[in-house]
């Protein structure tokens, strides 16, 4: 996975390579809201790119990374 800045859309997008396929997804960032919280969870939210079903509702993806306890 490899993540880039795009300047014209001000967006974060993930490119993963499925071998002869190129996904692309929007990403996303969030942390706990809690001030005093001291989990060290970051929330990648992965919103696919170009890819849209017949009701127009887009399947989305969420990883938590452990920052504090990443083994």
């Amino acid at each position: 996975m490899v993540f880039s800045f795009e300047k014209k859309t001000k967006k974060i997008v993930a490119t993963i390579q499925n071998g002869d396929i190129i996904e692309r997804y929007e990403c996303s960032l969030h942390t706990c809201v809690n001030p005093v919280c001291t989990c060290g969870i970051v929330h990648l939210h992965l919103f696919p790119l170009g890819h849209e079903d017949q009701n127009n509702l887009i399947s989305s993806y969420k990883v938590n990374i452990d920052i504090i306890n990443a083994n």
